[in-house]
């Protein structure tokens, strides 16, 4: 038993080392979710995710995807089974931006939609995005153009700006792009020239976050004023904003970044294959959803561990903390960096546990000490537990209690 032990712990240490924290994706699959384009994500006020799909709404609660979809017969259904587009709104109801069915108000509490109704020829049935302002003020664009109106009320006034989707909010402000100009839309209309051609816009808290295909991630705030920061990258979609920061996808990696320190941070690779994001969501709990126009996927935060690198020991036991390896056995104690070389610290007993307290690492010697070093390797002190010098006590492991 002790041998295959000491075996699987040389097989463990030839692939652990911690490197870089790496974004995976794991799909979503379930027999009641039909594989679609995904439009929107958003999360209901208990926590549900909900997906706007190519092949109606879908609830995922952890488990499974429940569908809501158009039923003709049906007048409470959803009236178009494309939802483009999903407005989350106070009071926990939800706008819902069809394609072919128009605009309807949705409660999931109890899973009915109240279809708005609108002459189709003066605003279209083709609704691609909505955004509140105000009090209950409502952003729309449809095929017909952008409108804007209370949600009580059935006549909406048109706003003169060219066809976009691109839209959302800072505050009780809405913001509207076409072409190279940004519009704040409120009691009034502004707009602001944008320096350069953008390629995707998001609200985020009290400012504007716009991509540069000119790899510039640009910042408008509520005072109309436009600042820029260089990006690694070519991003085309990003995420909402949870405690400071944002998700942001290029072509080929996930990327963070934080508004107080203005960074950026490589968090993985878009490996979906030929499918292609559609929507970054990070939900209350800060995990990070992607819509593809094929799936719907689930971000995890993985350890990348060195396989081209091994340790050739017979390690006993071992911790990981600090971005460092700890191991002890028959050699000592002997400490291993990401991408460095190993130190060998203590050559002169044989230790069968270690630990990490508080900043501190404690190895339990095969003769009954306990020699403490610090997260350096620097050894600090040495603990006597065998009584009368009596060599026969050997520390086979070390736990911290609560105390």
């Amino acid at each position: 038993m002790m041998k295959y032990l000491t075996l699987m712990f040389i097989v463990f240490c030839a692939i652990f080392a911690h490197g870089q924290n790496q974004m995976r994706f794991e799909q979503i699959k379930t027999d009641s979710f039909e594989k679609s384009w995904v439009s929107d994500i958003v999360q209901d006020e208990l926590g549900f995710i909900w997906l706007g799909t190519q092949n109606g709404l879908y609830r995922y609660d952890g488990y499974d995807l429940k569908p809501f979809k158009n039923v003709p017969y049906k007048k409470q259904s959803l009236p178009g089974n494309w939802a483009r587009n999903l407005q989350v709104n106070s009071d926990g109801t939800f706008w819902i931006s069809s394609y072919g069915g128009g605009l309807a108000i949705f409660d999931p509490r109890k899973q009915v939609f109240d279809s708005l109704v609108f002459p189709e020829d003066a605003y279209g049935t083709f609704i691609s995005a909505t955004v509140s302002y105000l009090d209950k003020g409502l952003l729309m664009v449809s095929d017909k153009g952008v409108f804007r109106g209370h949600s009580n009320e059935s006549e909406f006034e048109q706003i003169p700006l060219e066809l976009t989707t691109q839209i959302g909010n800072i505050g009780a402000t809405s913001l509207i792009k076409s072409r190279d100009s940004l519009y704040f839309v409120s009691d009034q209309i502004s707009s602001v020239s944008l320096p350069n051609k953008t390629m995707a816009v998001s609200s985020v808290g009290d400012r504007q976050v716009l991509f540069s295909t000119r790899e510039t991630l640009i910042f408008v705030n509520d005072l109309h004023q436009i600042d820029s920061i260089p990006a690694p990258d070519q991003f085309h979609n990003i995420s909402n904003e949870i405690n400071g920061n944002i998700y942001l996808a290029s072509e080929k990696a996930i990327y963070s970044f934080n508004f107080e320190n203005l960074s950026f941070q490589l968090v993985g690779n878009t490996d979906f294959g030929n499918e292609k994001i559609q929507v970054l969501f990070v939900d209350n709990e800060e995990n990070l959803w992607a819509g593809t126009d094929k799936g719907f996927y689930k971000g995890k935060i993985t350890s990348n561990f060195l396989s081209a690198t091994s340790v050739d020991r017979r390690v006993r036991s071992m911790v990981y903390a600090d971005s460092t390896l700890f191991m002890v056995g028959e050699f000592g104690f002997l400490l291993k960096k990401t991408n460095e070389n190993e130190k060998h610290l203590v050559d002169d007993q044989v230790f069968i546990s270690v630990a990490k307290i508080d900043n501190e690492i404690w190895l339990g010697s095969r003769y009954g000490n306990i020699v403490v070093a610090d997260i350096y390797g620097n050894r600090l002190r040495e603990i006597e537990l065998a009584p009368d010098g009596e060599k026969g006590m050997a520390v086979v492991s070390l736990v911290e209690d609560q105390q």
